[in-house]
């Protein structure tokens, strides 16, 4: 029986319910259903109260506002707002929901683990980054999921989303990603735009107490302290035979790490008998700043804070790299010099100071800030509940409290409420809380909602079912009525905070093929020094059998081991007799002369044919096509393309490699007879230019044609990418008819080029089947570089099919006069999916591991 035959009121529904009750035999499943029906009917019958009333959009009724106030929408409407979402009750249902953007705010969002906290986060940035030009955004991100937002969505479930929200994907162009710099080596450039880091005078004796895990007037704290004091005013340094005491100038608010420990370690009033300290204390407290070193966010510059909060830019901190308590120590010097820089703006603003010329370089970059919105994620490791405090925690309580004259906005995301310190939690004038699973977290938004909960909400149930991206918002204005459920809007923008599946695909192997890979493994291991410990080799061994759920025994491995020249000798493997008669620099070779030499297996040889173990990290293309992904790909493409033409397909397997790609690096001479550095991907396998454009591979056409083709070839075919009749090649070119019409003729039956016949006239047009950059400096070329990488343990890679060495002399042959200065493999993720049909007849289909694409 459907639900609206109960919407009328209470009677009517039990009237409705004996009724049901008398005409049917099965009483049983009625009882059953009984209260899911009462649930129902409460559901329909009970109007929410109060009334859902928002702040309206004069000119458009389908928009509300949250967080804003009605002189301000009066005079501005709907500039500088965040769309984020649609009401989802049938009380103003569908209505576009938009947050305030030109007021400051405080802004809470909690959720259980995967329920679009994060992702809400996002929302929020990605559009105030596109409405409000006049602001800066820093997101300080602890998990490092905010880098892609420079890239368009391209989930494949979310772009049926965005379409039926009308929003189109696109990522933001005017964002920046900051690493620490001290971990800038160690992090793919193509995740980063720029380095940050902190000068250590920043940091107040309560801070490195803090950090340090220092009572603050233990003796450590003090002379911490007085070491802070000395470097401001000034010290005499002890002195040796040859030299004696010197007076040490003081540094001010620019001392470095190693100004402290200098200090710590030469100051004459540490070490004086009468006033001095333990050594034992100075050791202990040089120790810890030796080790600060390592964190990587301090350095003699210091990032100013003018680059970071900037209008029209969003920037994103990534600290992930970090330690909890160092990002900590990052977020609390981070909003103390926000609400100090803006703290005085709002003065002289106030003051009606003018500008008098006067420009102080350092006080513009660290002070002429715009008013900042600061987003924190993961905040309850940050600013926790009852007496445990972080080196954020002061810094974001003065933040929230003195932060709304001055234009600080804080955006922060937890999965624990109950977890956060009640001195925030109190300023917070808007609150959007997806799904929670514990009563004290529920508790805790519910005491904290800053608006009217309805009661059907208050029920812990309630917050406990809300889907994915579904939430309960809270509204401190007076223009919303009480709280509301809200359906948060999909990303337009990338976003890599999704949860990884734990469940492995294991690829189907044979126990001979095991043992090859062990094999090879094991000699790719020997190749530095010729020999490796048993211990090293078993473990090789032992990854292979948890890799692959097999039980390869050592015995197996090491009767394999000896067909290639390799014996077991004293606790190590070694390659026999030719150990001792090989130099190091030839090893490589022989060794992979030995194992080519032998006669493998049929299972074998089928096993190289696809893949080649190289057992360690590479560079690779972001996998996000997951095999169930690529399997729903293939299956679209046997309904489309055979179900009317010859019997349906079945999928018998699919399987997951790695493409090496060549990344070329190569100087370039300009007009100005100057070297550019260029950089273009050349696919080893097809050996076409591989490029990425509006969203999709696209490979070239040709590359194989041109051992075939001469210079003054290529000069004709660049000339036919216009049309061109046989006189014009003639003149331009030089030739005789006869010899450019032989030459065409070579084309044509390559289908290089199109012969088209209008008005008796023979026109040429250069075939789309030959589409080759013959410009060496264009900008397609390095489309690739806009996807970022990722280090993944790789080893089932596809065997190249173009040498590097051929590749180089057809670019000679494309380009001319160009120079080599770089090249890196680049691994492309592609699912090989085998298809077989009624008549066991077999195709292969290839499903690009990132986005989804088939491969032609």
């Amino acid at each position: 029986m459907p639900v609206e035959k109960y919407k009328s009121d209470g009677n009517d529904f039990f009237d409705e319910l004996e009724r049901d009750v008398k005409s049917k035999d099965n009483k049983q499943k009625i009882y059953d259903d009984l209260s899911n029906k009462i649930k129902n009917m409460e559901e329909y019958v009970k109007e929410i109260q109060p009334k859902l009333v928002f702040l309206e959009d004069s000119e458009d009724v389908g928009k509300v506002y949250i967080g804003r106030k009605r002189s301000v929408q009066k005079q501005y409407g709907s500039k500088a707002c965040a769309f984020i979402g649609k009401v989802a009750e049938e009380q103003c249902k569908d209505k576009k929901v938009y947050l305030d953007g030109l007021n400051p705010h405080v802004v809470f969002l909690d959720g259980a683990r995967g329920t679009g906290k994060s992702y809400l986060l996002g929302v929020i940035a990605e559009e105030l980054a596109k409405t409000n030009q006049f602001i800066g955004q820093i997101v300080v991100d602890p998990v490092g999921v905010f880098w892609s937002m420079k890239f368009s969505n391209k989930d494949k479930k979310e772009l049926q989303l965005l379409e039926e929200w009308n929003i189109k994907p696109e990522g933001l162009s005017n964002m920046k990603v900051f690493v620490p710099e001290g971990v800038a080596t160690k992090v793919s450039k193509e995740t980063y735009d720029d380095v940050f880091s902190l000068y250590p005078s920043l940091l107040t004796v309560d801070d490195w107490c803090i950090t340090f895990g220092i009572d603050r007037f233990s003796p450590s704290g003090l002379l911490l302290e007085k070491t802070l004091d000395y470097l401001k005013k000034g010290f005499t340094a002890t002195g040796t035979a040859e030299v004696p005491d010197r007076w040490i100038e003081p540094k001010g608010n620019q001392f470095a790490l190693d100004d402290i420990i200098f200090c710590l370690q030469n100051n004459v009033e540490f070490s004086s008998a009468q006033k001095g300290y333990k050594p034992d204390s100075i050791r202990a407290l040089v120790s810890r700043f030796d080790a600060a070193k390592a964190w990587g966010v301090f350095s003699n510059r210091g990032t100013p804070l003018g680059k970071l909060s900037r209008e029209g830019q969003l920037t994103i901190l990534d600290t992930s790299f970090l330690e909890e308590n160092i990002t900590a120590l990052v977020i609390g010097i981070l909003a103390r010099r926000i609400l100090s820089a803006r703290k005085l703006i709002a003065r002289e603003d106030a003051s009606g100071k003018e500008d008098n010329g006067e420009i102080n370089p350092e006080d513009v970059l660290e002070n002429e800030i715009p008013p900042t919105w600061l987003y924190i994620d993961e905040a309850h490791t940050l600013i926790p509940s009852g007496n445990t405090q972080t080196p954020a925690t002061d810094a974001l309580i003065e933040y929230v409290k003195q932060g709304r004259r001055p234009g600080c906005s804080l955006v922060f995301a937890t999965q624990q409420p109950a977890a956060i310190n009640t001195k925030v939690l109190s300023q917070v004038d808007i609150l959007i809380s997806n799904k929670l699973i514990f009563n004290d977290d529920i508790h805790a938004i519910q005491k904290r909602m800053p608006a009217i909960i309805p009661e059907p909400y208050k029920h812990p149930n309630f917050v406990k079912t809300l889907p994915f991206a579904t939430a309960l918002v809270g509204d401190r204005s007076e223009e919303t009525s009480r709280a509301f459920i809200l359906k948060i809007r999909p990303r337009a923008s990338q976003h890599e905070g999704r949860d990884v599946e734990t469940i492995r695909n294991i690829p189907s192997i044979t126990q001979l093929q095991a043992i090859s890979i062990v094999v090879k493994m094991i000699i790719k291991k020997m190749e530095p020094s010729k020999e490796l410990e048993i211990n090293r080799a078993k473990d090789v061994l032992d990854a292979v059998n948890v890799k692959y759920h097999k039980n390869v025994l050592w015995e197996e491995a090491l009767e394999k081991l000896g067909t290639k020249g390799i014996v077991e000798s004293e606790g190590q493997l070694i390659f026999g007799e030719k150990a001792v008669i090989v130099g190091h620099e030839d090893f490589t070779e022989i060794s992979e002369n030995i194992v080519s030499t032998e006669q493998e297996t049929k299972e074998e040889k089928v096993l190289d044919q696809v893949i080649s173990t190289k057992p360690r990290s590479y560079n690779c293309l972001p996998l996000r096509i997951s095999k169930i992904d690529a399997e729903s790909i293939a299956r679209s493409c046997v309904k489309n393309k055979f179900l009317f033409f010859r019997a349906s397909e079945s999928i018998q397997s699919i399987s997951l490699t790695y493409r090496p790609i060549y990344k070329i690096d190569y100087n370039l001479y300009n007009e100005a007879g100057m070297f550019v550095k260029k950089t273009c991907y050349i696919d080893s396998v097809t050996g076409e230019f591989l490029h990425f454009v509006n969203s999709e591979f696209r490979e070239s056409k040709g590359v194989s044609l041109l051992s075939e083709l001469s210079e003054m070839d290529l000069e004709l075919l660049y000339l036919l990418e216009k049309p061109k009749v046989l006189s014009g090649l003639a003149e331009t070119i030089g030739l005789q008819e006869s010899e450019i019409a032989r030459r065409i003729s070579f084309f044509k039956e390559n289908s290089i080029v199109d012969h088209i016949i209008k008005k008796d006239r023979h026109i040429y047009k250069l075939s789309k089947n030959f589409d080759l950059p013959f410009d060496a400096g264009h900008k397609i070329l390095s489309s690739l570089a806009d996807i970022p990488l990722k280090k993944e343990f790789v080893d089932a890679v596809e065997n190249t099919k173009f040498a590097i060495s051929e590749v180089y002399s057809y670019l000679e042959k494309l380009w001319g006069d160009i120079e080599f200065i770089g090249l890196e493999e680049v691994y492309w993720p592609v699912w090989h999916v085998i298809l077989v049909g009624n008549g066991q007849n077999k195709r292969e289909l290839l499903v690009d591991g990132v986005i989804g694409q088939v491969l032609q």
